[in-house]
């Protein structure tokens, strides 16, 4: 059963959506944050490239083990799992 996304993560779901369709498909591209990322075409260098604008932007550094597969798979993954790195951050503080 499918998780319900919280609105930050809805949120950043849907900017994630935004920046691949601004940085690498054709703005006119639909894309939902639940779409694999392979089905729209979108190869490794564009995800590191989306992990890179994680980073920069919103200051959480992803780290290596929650870089795999299932974390890349679509928007909806990618922003969950940038949301408990923020949370571990936070927690340590």
């Amino acid at each position: 059963m499918e998780k319900t996304m919280s609105g930050n993560e809805q949120e950043l779901a849907e900017e994630l959506c935004a920046y691949l369709r601004s940085h690498v498909l054709a703005r006119q591209v639909s894309i939902d944050p639940d779409q694999p990322f392979a089905q729209l075409g979108i190869d490794s260098m564009s995800i590191i490239e989306l992990v890179l604008y994680i980073e920069r932007k919103h200051g959480v550094a992803l780290p290596d083990n929650a870089l795999h597969p299932e974390n890349l798979r679509t928007a909806r993954a990618l922003a969950r799992c940038t949301l408990a790195a923020r949370a571990e951050v936070v927690g340590s503080r």
